[in-house]
């Protein structure tokens, strides 16, 4: 008689139908769990704000809140269990996943309620933690001695846990008190059949990018941390034939300062500043590039130490689009000199930069084939939505033969 599978519910308070960071992350994976795997996961997901750019019938759709709102937030908690209750009296789950969210309620109450393992995807900082290096306000502080104890009990009480750094596994372990052989890394993802490589020169006409012979992208929030700085003040250092210039694909709080750095340098003619863009328009922009950067570096604060941390959403767009990469020189990085798709530099070198650029300017044409034909193949076969799919249902799969062993 056949082994009678396990069943999957999958939840998740982010709406997937907004183009920011968790959005499209969240939508991108549940779509390839449907695609995969859709006769053993059902998802649960927000009742899409937006749904216009994206609604799939085969989720099940809880009600849509402001996850913040207290007077809200009971009414989707009894919605969420509503739906659990009547998958589970179907028998179309035994095994709960869970993406955090605000708070942890949600798993903890269906673990609890239906005893059923716990498994949860994608630990993260939680701001009013101050994992990250800086202030902690008084609501995180109010919400810190509320909440702590909760998302402790949520995170020692489930099975396995991905995360996306090292940093995050020796965080999580100092913070929550989780064991790091029950936390696996699994990066973040990107959709290949969006992201993909194009043509050089019909995009950099297309947006107006034809005064530029070499073209380093980057896309995504203008902060502080993103390191970009770096990339301005390389630009007159870099040794190559041909004028090199550098386009910014998005906006945020630290934009006027690189304004200010290029102007500074000057080379304000050589920096392109798009500002928002929508996110259908950004694969235009990184085939307009020859080289993408994504230098994001965060100091985690792990017990009276700091760890370095790189968690890029980016770097897997730009390997999609057949794009060498330019990141900084922490230990979640090191796959980037391994698989040679690119280099990684320190913090704050500008000089080391160029010489990076110009090395990746400069190679032969075979060369730069031979480094485009390996990021396409590290993007398909490590980091597209459907591979990490793929690699979170072995390690659940695992997690529950290894429950049934016990």
């Amino acid at each position: 008689m056949p082994e009678e599978k396990s069943k999957f519910v999958y939840i998740t308070e982010y709406d997937i139908s907004i183009d920011n960071g968790p959005g499209i992350n969240e939508r991108e994976f549940v779509s390839s769990l449907n695609d995969a795997y859709g006769d053993e996961i059902t998802c649960i997901v927000p009742r899409p704000v937006s749904p216009e750019k994206h609604f799939d019938e085969r989720n099940e759709h809880a009600f849509a809140i402001k996850q913040y709102s207290l007077l809200w937030y009971p009414v989707y908690l009894k919605n969420i269990f509503s739906i659990a209750l009547k998958l589970r009296r179907t028998g179309r789950f035994d095994i709960l996943v869970v993406r955090l969210g605000q708070t942890p309620l949600v798993p903890l109450m269906l673990s609890t309620c239906f005893r059923v393992p716990l498994m949860l995807k994608t630990l993260a900082k939680y701001a009013a933690f101050a994992g990250f290096s800086g202030k902690i306000t008084w609501k995180g502080k109010l919400f810190n001695a509320v909440m702590f104890p909760l998302f402790r009990a949520a995170i020692r009480k489930c099975v396995v846990a991905d995360t996306v750094s090292v940093a995050y596994v020796k965080w999580l372990n100092s913070m929550f008190g989780i064991p790091e052989e029950r936390l696996k890394i699994i990066p973040n993802g990107v959709n290949i059949n969006r992201f993909m490589p194009g043509s050089r020169e019909e995009k950099r006409k297309k947006i107006g990018l034809e005064m530029f012979d070499h073209l380093i992208g980057f896309a995504g929030s203008l902060k502080d941390f993103r390191n970009l700085d770096m990339v301005i003040r390389s630009l007159k250092l870099i040794k190559t034939e041909g004028r090199v210039g550098a386009v910014f694909v998005g906006d945020g709080t630290y934009r006027a300062e690189l304004e200010k750095i290029a102007m500074e340098e000057g080379v304000t003619d050589r920096v392109i500043f798009t500002g928002q863009v929508p996110y259908d328009a950004v694969p235009d922009y990184l085939h307009a590039c020859d080289i993408a950067a994504d230098l994001t570096l965060k100091t985690m604060q792990i017990k009276n130490g700091g760890f370095d941390a790189s968690y890029s959403q980016k770097i897997p767009q730009y390997l999609a689009c057949g794009l060498p990469v330019l990141a900084c020189d922490v230990v979640d990085n090191l796959f980037i000199r391994e698989a040679e798709i690119g280099e990684i530099v320190k913090r704050g070198d500008s000089e080391e930069l160029a010489k990076s650029i110009s090395r990746l300017l400069n190679m032969p044409e075979e060369e730069k084939k031979a480094i485009r034909k390996r990021a396409l193949l590290y993007a398909e076969n490590e980091v597209s939505s459907s591979a990490l799919a793929s690699k979170r249902y072995d390690m659940w799969k695992n997690a529950v033969a290894g429950i049934s062993n016990n």
